[in-house]
């Protein structure tokens, strides 16, 4: 055989098995089993994030890098971990597939491989530059990344947008000074949590400083906010935090002195004159003491009684009160619930929007903090932050108006093993049943704001 025909030969076997593995490594369906689900530039949890993918999105499946899956969706390409992708056939690693290549490079004739050489060597000469550039992105990528999960200020008054775009819609406005925490970036934005919301603002709007003015204003603002106030009730509970249900650190009688540092909604934080910080409810408190008599007034004594008499009848009464106390705080939290539930389903049908917090747009923790803020309750822009608020309970004492979480989500229960949530951007607001294979699996906790 002639080496033309050698050649010929070996290119046809070549082709071939270059169609094979191309055909062996082609594209595979896949759906999305996870809410706000974040494709990155890289299959790395540092990657840059591309978009947001939500629950039943299909995706086509181009390969696969370790634990992650390089997929595509409409026009945006990337990598997603693959805990959250259900692929309908395996595809190939995508090292393997140029192991493969090299391998099948390596098959070819004399004069080929002679000609490959030629082609090696300027191969060799981009790879290099390609790694130049790429050491060059990841450095850039780096420096992008050095504010995400600190916490910054914000330098000028700004909008709070719902996507990463100078023309999109304004969430809310955010004043100059205050603080935020960064959890992601993309291109010159910044994905920020402030008290009460979320969205993008650009990264040039934030400084990791705040001036020593500002923090001396602020101090100044708060010594002239405190003030001195007095216990005007036989005995109150200082709490830990700004909840009925929240840990009782110490019990204050009448007239104990305490310093008012600031008021929030219905109760006040205060710290005591054994320096112990907590909250009292504001209708606990007086600006001057209480004056105590034997019939009127708000604290009346027994002097004829004798001290064991008194010790007594104080244990009765506090017993009663707390009796009292915990049977008007079971009607009143199941009234509460109920009416959470019927204020959440106001809203069934409203659009999912990442970042959304009310009231014509929504995303799962957005959703639940707005409902509850009508109801007087200050909740973090954060399914995780959420889970710190209120009692825990557990799955089948669950009542109307529990806040149900489960991994990366969070909704409200209504009721009938069902919950409302804004669940994702096909959807919206919608009521799903806890039994759905996917929350279920998912299920986390839940916990009793009231």
């Amino acid at each position: 055989m002639s080496n033309k025909r050698k050649i010929l030969v070996s290119l046809i076997i070549t082709m071939l098995i270059v169609t094979i593995t191309m055909v062996s490594n082609a594209a595979s369906d896949g759906v999305i089993t996870g809410e706000t689900v974040k494709l990155r530039e890289e299959p790395s949890m540092e990657g840059k994030l591309v978009t947001l993918l939500s629950v039943d999105n299909k995706v086509e499946v181009l390969g696969k890098d370790g634990e992650w899956y390089h997929i595509k969706y409409k026009e945006y390409e990337g990598y997603v971990f693959q805990d959250y992708v259900e692929v309908e056939e395996e595809v190939e690693n995508e090292t393997n597939s140029s192991n493969t290549s090299n391998s099948t490079e390596n098959n070819t004739s004399e004069n080929e491989v002679s000609e490959n050489n030629t082609t090696s060597n300027e191969t060799s000469s981009t790879a290099v530059n390609e790694t130049a550039q790429n050491e060059e992105n990841s450095e850039t990528q780096e420096n992008n990344s050095e504010v995400v999960g600190t916490e910054q200020y914000i330098t000028e008054d700004v909008n709070l947008k719902i996507l990463p775009l100078i023309n999109s819609d304004t969430l809310k406005s955010v004043k100059k000074g205050v603080k935020v925490t960064v959890q992601d970036d993309l291109n010159n934005w910044v994905y920020v949590y402030t008290e009460d919301s979320a969205g993008w603002i650009r990264k040039d709007k934030l400084s990791s400083d705040k001036t020593e003015k500002d923090e001396e204003n602020k101090s100044d603002e708060n010594k002239a906010k405190s003030y001195t106030a007095y216990v005007d009730a036989s005995s109150v509970n200082l709490r830990e935090k700004a909840s009925s249900n929240s840990e009782i650190l110490k019990t204050l009688t009448t007239n104990a002195k305490v310093t008012v540092e600031k008021v929030e909604g219905d109760w006040a934080s205060v710290t005591t004159s054994d320096g112990t910080k907590g909250y009292i409810s504001n209708e606990y408190l007086s600006k001057t003491k209480v004056k105590e008599t034997n019939r009127s007034g708000n604290v009346e004594r027994e002097p004829l009684k004798t001290e064991q008499e008194n010790t007594e009848t104080k244990k009765e009464t506090t017993k009663d009160r707390a009796k009292k106390e915990n049977n008007s705080t079971t009607s009143s939290s199941s009234n509460k619930g109920k009416e959470v539930v019927s204020y959440a389903k106001k809203y069934l049908g409203s659009k999912y929007v990442y970042g959304g917090d009310g009231p014509n747009s929504f995303d799962c923790s957005g959703f639940t903090q707005y409902v509850y803020k009508k109801f007087g309750v200050s909740l973090p822009h954060s399914a995780s932050g959420q889970q710190a608020y209120g009692k825990k309970v557990s799955k089948s004492n669950l009542k109307q108006g529990d806040l149900v979480f489960f991994t990366s989500h969070v909704g409200i229960y209504v009721g009938n093993n069902k919950f409302i949530h804004a669940a994702n951007p096909s959807k919206g607001v919608v009521i799903t049943s806890l039994s759905d294979s996917y929350y279920k699996k998912n299920y986390i906790t839940a916990r009793r704001i009231f």
